[in-house]
């Protein structure tokens, strides 16, 4: 190995190891796990995949000849230390030494204080009810310092922060201005493409969400920094992306709507944690406050977090079958008895021992509840296996309790699907028609995290454009339906913002980006499973929506000429208003032509049409060499020649961008015979 120390996420950790060729020869090059904030464990999102990257390096650790790592875990909110210890024992069944820092160790001192109030008619209006409670707290906690106010929703924070610019323009003076920031944030409030946003900047007051566009949150970013702008209302996002630090953090409500769920959830503690880890400047204070401001039945629960006496729990159960085909596709179960092994290795058995209650575990039965720990984890492991056998993902011998991985099994492993994105492509028909293998890909599990903000009125309109490709039937009101609706804008070259400059279409182009850095591995996945399908239908469409994420277009669409280099949006749009729509119109166009066009001057349009030739011109040509019908099968053998006819041209451009082709082969009523993915060579091919 080449570094000494890898820095990794516990996704990307989880995503390499899956992947690794040797994994038992792993373990010789790495001396120490360092795990920072373990803490995380109980966060239904990422905890998961935390916890099984640990058992895994655990497990792995056994199978090494020098039984070398040490694993360390880090926390500052950790009461249940000693459940940690046993989890984390040394391969002789030692538990994990404990060590102890008190908060003199901390570099700035955290105030903390926690504030209930009466819960009146629903959550949603209880948390808008909370604004009229900040400036109350900011004057009694800021110092007249940077304050962070966290709000539940984009919503929320326009709304927190409209009621501080009324509250403070109403005082004598205004406490968020001063003669130090006041003519400059006037002036850098000009800059502001949002007008509501910009008026409240010249407050002193700023939001920042995902919806703003990302000029007007980096401007509010560095004034902030800058100490030019004295409070921020934001979302919990921002929490966990940029790093603000505020003297005084307010985390205004402590709920916030879960879609997976469909009704209003308190935040995971991960994401309180994160929220007050924005508090205390360690170049400016000697110590930072935290304000929560939560209902009167739950503040005990939020002193005892973040006081740090709030039990950790794990979070594996929300995930284990996917994390159970995993570990059979490395071969770390293979049978029964090692996958309770392997569950014996987890912090769920740690604690689903002592506190069994909190595990309301996917596919238990009620008798399955009322067994021990070890015989219940059993129970559902078994339910599980059966669940990923029923889908082709595991095979199972009865006689001898073996199980295997199927090649269905080693693809949502390699490409970290989910089981029920995995489970609809498998049992998709036949032959199945673009339209509804689209759909499919939109309905992935992998997207339920994108939610609607206030967009849908947009989002309906946007249906109605001639140029989507597979328009929704009614109205907008499933969140596949926005996924579907945002792709098909990006490959059709919609615009996501329209031109008042709304901030809900400012959010839709984030989510769009969203969508599209996962769906292409979702993409991969669907490909690999038509493989193995030998469906050579499904392939076909499968490959033809490859195509348009990879171009960023549908392959039928009328601004092909946007994959040219130097040519964006607006001028491929006034080349198609002149009447060049194709490549071969474009090579057929003089460069004078193309440059009086496009108002600009040479050599461009000499550099557009190197580039237009340097693209590949493949020819293929089949020829029947031999057919043999002496039995009851007929045999042909077939010689696929495929070439490229601008070898020199394109040398250059391989280089840097290598080209990829599939070839695929099926017959007439759609079975799949071979299909090949190779790079275009510049020495050519056939």
């Amino acid at each position: 190995m080449k570094s000494n120390i890898i820095v990794t996420t516990p996704e990307k950790w989880d995503s390499i190891t899956r992947q690794w060729d040797d994994t038992k020869n792993l373990m010789d090059h790495i001396g120490l796990l360092l795990v920072d904030e373990i803490h995380m464990l109980k966060d239904g999102i990422r905890g998961a995949t935390l916890e099984v990257v640990i058992s895994r390096m655990k497990s792995l650790r056994k199978l090494s000849k020098t039984n070398q790592l040490r694993i360390v875990a880090v926390s500052a909110t950790v009461p249940n230390l000693e459940d940690f210890s046993q989890w984390l024992q040394d391969n002789n069944g030692n538990p994990a030494t404990i060590k102890k820092f008190d908060e003199s160790f901390r570099p700035i001192k955290l105030v903390k204080h926690v504030f209930g109030y009466p819960l009146t008619g629903n959550q949603f209006s209880f948390e808008d009810n909370l604004k009229f409670k900040l400036m109350e707290l900011i004057t009694r906690y800021s110092n007249s310092k940077p304050s962070l106010i966290f709000c539940s929703t984009r919503k929320s924070a326009t709304r927190s922060a409209e009621f501080l610019v009324s509250e403070a323009t109403q005082t004598p003076k205004n406490p968020f201005l001063d003669t130090g920031n006041r003519k400059q944030l006037e002036l850098e409030s000009q800059n502001i493409i949002d007008k509501k946003l910009s008026g409240y900047v010249s407050n002193g007051i700023a939001y920042h969400h995902g919806g703003l566009v990302y000029s007007d949150r980096k401007l509010v970013e560095t004034l902030y920094i800058q100490g030019i702008l004295k409070c921020i209302c934001t979302t919990s996002t921002l929490a966990v992306g940029v790093n603000l630090p505020a003297h005084l953090v307010i985390i205004k409500g402590t709920s916030q709507y879960d879609f997976n769920q469909s009704k209003v959830c308190e935040y995971s503690d991960l994401d309180v944690l994160q929220m007050m880890g924005r508090a205390g400047r360690p170049q400016f204070d000697d110590h930072g406050t935290v304000v929560v401001m939560t209902t009167s039945d739950r503040r005990a629960y939020y002193e005892n977090m973040i006081s740090g006496t709030e039990v950790i729990e794990s979070s594996l159960h929300l995930s284990l079958i996917e994390h159970l085909n995993a570990e059979t596709t490395l071969g770390m179960i293979k049978n029964n008895s090692m996958a309770i092994d392997w569950l014996k290795s987890t912090f769920l058995y740690i604690r689903i021992q002592k506190n069994p209650s909190v595990y309301q575990l996917k596919n238990c039965t009620k008798q399955n509840a009322k067994l021990t720990a070890e015989n219940r984890l059993q129970a559902i492991f078994v339910k599980d296996i059966e669940l990923l056998r029923d889908t082709r993902l595991v095979t199972m011998n009865q006689f001898h309790g073996d199980i295997m991985s199927t090649e269905y099994g080693k693809i949502m492993a390699r490409y970290y699907m989910k089981f029920q994105t995995i489970s609809n492509f498998i049992f998709l028909p036949e032959g199945c028609r673009l339209r509804d293998l689209f759909e499919c890909m939109c309905r992935a599990e992998e997207f339920n995290e994108i939610r609607f903000h206030s967009d849908k009125g947009f989002l309906n309109k946007l249906n109605k454009d001639l140029n989507i490709k597979f328009p929704i039937k009614g109205r907008v009101c499933e969140l596949y339906q926005k996924v579907s609706l945002c792709i098909q804008a990006t490959l059709s070259g919609l615009s996501l913002t329209d031109s008042t400059k709304n901030s809900t279409t400012h959010s839709l182009s984030s989510d769009a980006n969203l969508i599209l850095k996962s769906i292409n591995r979702v993409n991969r996945g669907m490909l690999a499973i038509f493989m193995e399908k030998k469906d050579y239908i499904s392939l076909h469409c499968a490959l033809i929506i490859s195509q348009a994420l990879t171009c960023r277009m549908w392959k039928d669409s009328s601004f092909q000429l946007r994959q040219i280099e130097g040519l964006g949006p607006q001028y491929v749009k006034i080349l198609t208003n002149s009447g060049i729509t194709t490549f071969s119109q474009l090579l057929q166009t003089e460069s004078t032509r193309i440059e009086m066009i496009l108002n600009r001057s040479a050599p461009f349009g000499n550099k557009v049409l190197t580039y237009t030739k340097s693209l590949p011109k493949i020819t293929m040509k089949c020829t029947q060499i031999n057919t043999d019908m002496k039995t009851n099968h007929h045999y042909i053998d077939v010689k696929v020649a495929i070439k490229s006819n601008n070898v020199t041209k394109m040398m250059t451009r391989i280089k840097t961008t290598p080209i990829m082709f599939h070839l695929i082969v099926g017959t007439t009523n759609g079975q799949l015979i071979d299909c090949r993915k190779f790079k275009n060579s510049s020495r050519g091919q056939s």
